[in-house]
């Protein structure tokens, strides 16, 4: 971790956790990210909520 992070505990279904697991060698194959080091279920969920948090934010930005 960095100086400017956090540590967040979060409880989360078993079924998130294993979609996480199973996304790990697609993700391993992958150039760009396999470039950023070994592919963690923590690195697979820290995407998952920086992409989510970015459509969240487009959708929010985009109502009414």
């Amino acid at each position: 971790m960095t100086r400017n992070d956090v540590q967040i505990v979060l409880r989360l279904p078993k079924v998130i956790r294993d979609r996480a697991d199973a996304l790990i060698p697609s993700l391993e194959s992958n150039p760009t990210i396999a470039a950023l080091g070994k592919v963690t279920r923590s690195k697979v969920l820290r995407l998952a909520l920086v992409r989510g948090l970015e459509v969240l934010e487009s959708e929010a930005r985009a109502e009414p």
